[in-house]
């Protein structure tokens, strides 16, 4: 058995690294080609049995892993999908897969309202893009007894307008905790690449370190009390480190979401594994909450790991659905 692996932007590139060491996989990360011939010409040379494919929402990540697409069903070959973070699977008329992983029984139902007729097999489970966080997959609370940071970490979207936006709404409520706010951009955010968050990283009302170089790894070594984003997926890599999330989805925020993804809360938000916040009206009483009250803190983080709840044997468990596909 021999399953060859693509995948374009980062969150699919996380969904293939548990593989990258498996015998049985050749996973090609990075690849830029141009044509479905160049696509059909890699898939011969390496005569795979499966293709696996990633759902990159990139400009460059959607055409590169459309033409695999395209040529495996060319060529007759299994292909098999693999949504990193859901609402990322395109729908191709002429290159849907034989199958599609998920990550819950709420992600099919909206894949079928998203695009009516659903036409690979769909099977959920834990997200494997998460697969290294199995060894955090229990709460620790020794950690919230002994969290005192005070720090907290921003991590921001593609789009500058809505991420100033949402700053100016937030970092008011900030000041009133006297917490320092760890700014880090998205790295697709042309705005910051152009000095725009400028006035707002200068602002003396405000303490904020901008921290943008670092590794997301890097940013974690700063303990921050509290992550807050629009939708980010690092949220969910920070509530795996034990910190708790809030999620900004003001009604111009959530209508974002709805557009590109197909839902307006992320659905581990929805079940209680983070706070989201849609009103101005009552968000200092929610971030004052989740900030200091230890209890609350504690129940998001215990909601958080009943969703990502099955990661123990993911890799094997991954595997053996993708070999029933060829028996």
């Amino acid at each position: 058995m021999k399953i060859l692996g693509v995948a374009y932007d980062k969150g699919p590139k996380n969904s293939l690294s548990p593989f990258l060491n498996d015998k049985d996989f050749i996973i090609l990360l990075d690849y830029r080609i141009e044509s479905i011939d160049q696509s059909k010409k890699i898939i011969e040379k390496y005569k795979p049995d499966v293709i696996l494919i990633g759902t990159s929402t990139s400009e460059n990540g959607i055409i590169i892993e459309k033409f695999f697409r395209i040529s495996a069903i060319q060529m007759n070959i299994p292909l098999v999908c693999v949504e990193d973070y859901p609402g990322n699977y395109l729908s191709h008329e002429e290159a849907n897969p034989d199958l599609l992983f998920v990550e819950s029984e709420s992600v099919i139902k909206m894949l079928k309202t998203k695009f009516r007729k659903l036409s690979p097999k769909v099977l959920t489970g834990a997200n494997i893009r998460y697969a290294k966080y199995k060894k955090f997959s229990q709460k620790n609370d020794i950690f919230f007894v002994n969290n005192r940071a005070s720090d907290i970490l921003w991590i921001g979207q593609p789009d500058t307008y809505y991420c100033k936006k949402v700053l100016m709404r937030i970092l008011p409520e900030l000041r009133k905790l006297n917490a320092r706010l760890l700014f880090k951009a998205h790295p697709d955010d042309e705005g910051y690449c152009n000095s725009e968050y400028r006035t707002i990283l200068l602002n003396k009302n405000y303490k904020i370190n901008d921290i943008t170089s670092l590794t997301f790894e890097e940013c974690l070594k700063f303990e921050p009390r509290l992550v807050i984003t629009q939708y980010s997926s690092l949220a969910i890599e920070a509530s795996f480190n034990q910190i708790p999330t809030i999620h900004l989805l003001y009604d111009d925020i959530s209508s974002i979401l709805i557009k590109t993804k197909g839902y307006d809360v992320p659905f581990y938000v929805k079940s209680g594994g983070s706070l989201v916040i849609n009103s101005i009206k009552n968000q200092h009483i929610l971030i004052e909450k989740i900030y200091n009250n230890h209890i609350f803190r504690s129940k998001i983080i215990d909601n958080f790991f009943k969703y990502f709840n099955d990661l123990e044997n993911i890799e094997e468990d991954f595997k053996s659905k993708i070999f029933n596909l060829i028996k």
